[in-house]
């Protein structure tokens, strides 16, 4: 598996960027050798927070065939079941995209639902 995103979204609720998107990329794909490591020694699959960049925090989340989930966000004091909760949505997501006879194992997430039921989870459990 590659280190290729195949869904992408901004789930800030002000659509005004602080941070360009080259950074917050840079941010997250340096973190993924955090989760490499973390996913070895730890049965669990939310990984909590795993990685720090000045003013901003990455959690993860890993499912057992290893498709790694990253939110990027601004140090809040975010509830750890709340970001367990949204990361469970989205992999109960995700594997509905899987079941979708059409949908090519670690190809790009087109779905608009999918995007939708994402947007509707950081409402939900991030944005309180």
């Amino acid at each position: 598996i590659s280190d290729v995103p195949i869904y992408e979204a901004d789930l800030s609720v002000v659509k005004k960027k602080d941070i360009s998107e080259h950074l917050s990329q840079f941010i997250l794909h340096q973190s993924l050798d955090t989760v490499d490591e973390l996913v070895w020694r730890s049965s669990h699959m939310y990984l909590k927070t795993i990685d720090s960049f000045n003013n901003y925090s990455v959690s993860a989340y890993c499912t057992p065939g290893h498709i790694k989930f990253l939110l990027l966000y601004k140090n809040k004091n975010y509830i750890n079941d709340n970001l367990r909760s949204f990361f469970e949505i989205v992999h109960e997501n995700y594997i509905r995209v899987l079941l979708n006879p059409l949908y090519e194992p670690n190809g790009i997430i087109i779905s608009s639902l999918f995007d939708q039921n994402v947007h509707l989870a950081a409402k939900k459990f991030l944005h309180q």
